[in-house]
């Protein structure tokens, strides 16, 4: 049968991408929930440019010494150059909220698309007399563009990684693939850039290092198996490696070239070969049956079926491949499987080490699973043309099994953005599936405190205060149980939770600021003259501490600037008063800072 032309083709992707982005559109609507606000509030200031992408500013507060995205800090810093430019101040809560949302799920549409391109891609080079030879790519991209488990993914601003990851690898094995058809040099330098483009959005993107050269190893169709080898396989092989490698070998310059922006915490391994054998096992079972949909996972489940599951997964995918090479057939199957097992290969070493917070997770998943929905395409097209079943119009039944898949996933995928509409949904949600988790306890405490229960918000504080056995976790817990005993004035129980959380991890600014806040407002509800110049040297220290530990958080120096003023001490209050009007030049904060300086006499 011949192969779809390239227009057919090209329609096919474009609509199952359009369909992608019509399923996610309620996504748009989300607010930001657990780290979108650490992300936009308080690392974003830093980055003044594109360049800081790559080179990350020194003091970025909560940014890890093992990240490295650059990619992902580009979309987020032209995602707020869109809202800057097209809304107006009073607008732009509203539209971050749209824009910041809009990027991963057009992304999402685009690997939707990709999808398909890349399973049309394997069939010609591998099958090119397949029946229905648009059905099988058609098929996998709507499994894609529908599958419930990319929901964290796609409805979550932070998730937005695992998106963009993937566009740029399904689009450089898109690329590599036509260029092994054409051999095209413009072929071949977008496929080595898309890949790069991965790598500088997360490690999962080094996978390729491993499925370009596959993709030119594995033997091709009928017309290949009649010769004994397959000419320039090893040389398209090499390349495909040589492009892929020397991506890898640039993102890693850049990486080491960055100067480290935070902390590194050794990393624990617990029992790996077991844990990353259950976490495949894990992931096998979420590619094929989603349900129960669950956003928060604390730790890997103790399974021995699920470790022998994942050691079938990874001797079946050896087994396929090396029959494929061997035999000379399945090769797009074998490289279907590649995807899946090659790509979750950095998520498993997650699920082993203490690297994150989530050891599991279902936005890991995204990548893969475009190797899974391949796999089952591709296996389905296979089995309805076989003799045996004697069926005449073997597409009709790939897409219409496909269409039933699809119609039980749409309303699980619907209405599963529900859950990431906001903080308090969401935390909700996974403090009922992960009750032992420390951290789902203290961030469904923060919503709760947000919308203003705050007697459910301190129960949740104290059993995450419990549960937290870190003390950089239980510094956290006690800076926010401190915050909320403090909005409702109860100074010296607050005062007491900063003390501990400070004892936990000194370097904690947030606990530094707030209690210098609550050092000064519990002398103002209970003054005594004796004691004012103790609390005020006290909480100017505090201030200090914090504002040398978050440089950009313009009401920091102005809490420093004013005391100092208070103090009588107009010199030392003028360079933190002058470093509120350069950091926010058109905020309230650089507007009292303003009016402070002239109150003294300097400008």
């Amino acid at each position: 049968m011949t192969p779809p032309s390239a227009r057919r083709v090209g329609i096919a992707a474009v609509l199952v991408g359009l369909l992608a982005v019509a399923v996610f559109l309620p996504s748009l609507h989300n607010g930001f929930i657990w780290d979108d606000a650490i992300v936009l509030d308080r690392q974003l200031p830093y980055f003044d440019g594109p360049a800081d992408a790559f080179f990350p500013p020194a003091g970025v507060p909560q940014w890890g010494a093992h990240y490295y995205r650059p990619m992902v800090v580009l979309s987020y810093l032209l995602d707020d150059l869109v809202v800057r430019s097209f809304y107006p101040p009073e607008a732009r809560d509203a539209g971050r909220r749209l824009v910041f949302h809009a990027s991963p799920v057009l992304l999402h549409g685009v690997s939707s698309a990709l999808v398909v391109a890349l399973g049309a891609a394997l069939l010609r080079r591998f099958r090119p007399g397949a029946c229905g030879p648009l059905a099988v790519p058609v098929a996998a991209g709507v499994l894609f563009a529908l599958h419930p488990v990319h929901v964290e993914s796609v409805a979550w601003l932070a998730g937005r990684s695992d998106v963009l990851c993937a566009a740029f690898a399904l689009g450089s094995l898109v690329a590599f693939a036509r260029w092994l058809e054409t051999r095209s040099p413009a072929g071949l330098l977008a496929a080595a850039l898309l890949a790069l483009g991965s790598m500088l959005s997360k490690e999962v993107g080094l996978a390729l290092v491993a499925l370009l050269p596959l993709l030119a190893t594995l033997p091709r169709g009928d017309a290949e198996r009649a010769s004994s080898a397959a000419p320039g396989v090893g040389k398209d092989a090499a390349l495909g490696a040589a492009f892929a490698g020397a991506g890898a070998a640039v993102a890693l310059g850049l990486r080491l070239a960055a100067a480290p922006a935070g902390p590194a915490q050794p990393i624990a391994w617990t029992d790996p070969l077991r844990t990353m054998l259950t976490a495949l096992g894990w992931y096998s079972v979420k590619a094929v049956l989603p349900t129960p949909l669950q956003a928060f996972f604390d730790r890997v489940p103790v399974s021995g079926a699920l470790a022998l599951l994942g050691a079938l997964v990874a001797a079946g995918t050896g087994a396929l491949v090396a029959f494929s090479l061997a035999r000379r057939r399945a090769g797009a199957e074998a490289f279907a499987a590649a995807l899946f097992l090659l790509t979750l290969a950095p998520s498993l070493a997650v699920a082993a080490g203490t690297i994150a917070a989530t050891p599991l997770a279902e936005r890991y998943l995204y990548l893969p699973s475009a190797g899974a929905v391949l796999l089952f395409a591709l296996a389905l097209g296979r089995l309805a043309a076989r003799p045996l079943w004697r069926v005449p119009r073997p597409a009709a039944v790939v897409l219409g099994v496909a269409a039933a898949v699809a119609a039980v996933a749409l309303p699980a995928t619907v209405l599963r953005q529900r859950v990431w509409r906001d903080d308090l949904a969401f935390w909700s949600h996974a403090a009922k599936k992960s009750p032992g988790s420390w951290l789902a306890q203290d961030a469904l405490g923060t919503a709760l405190a947000g919308a203003g229960r705050l007697p459910e918000a301190e129960a949740h504080f104290r059993r995450a205060a419990v549960q937290a056995e870190r003390p950089l976790d239980r510094a956290r817990v006690r800076a926010n149980l401190g915050s909320l005993l403090a909005r409702q004035q109860r100074w010296d129980d607050a005062i007491a939770q900063f003390r501990e959380a400070l004892a936990d991890d000194p370097q904690l600014d947030a606990a530094h600021g707030n209690l210098g806040q609550a050092l000064l407002a519990r002398y103002a509800a209970r003054p005594r003259p004796a004691d004012r110049a103790a609390v005020m040297a006290e909480a100017a220290e505090h201030f200090d501490a914090a504002r040398r530990l978050d440089p950009r958080q313009a009401s920091l120096h102005l809490a420093y600037g004013m005391l100092m003023i208070e103090l009588g001490r107009p010199a030392e209050a003028a360079p933190p008063l002058r470093e509120v009007i350069a950091i926010a030049p058109g905020s309230r904060e650089a507007a009292t800072a303003r009016r402070a300086l002239e109150t003294v006499g300097l400008r």
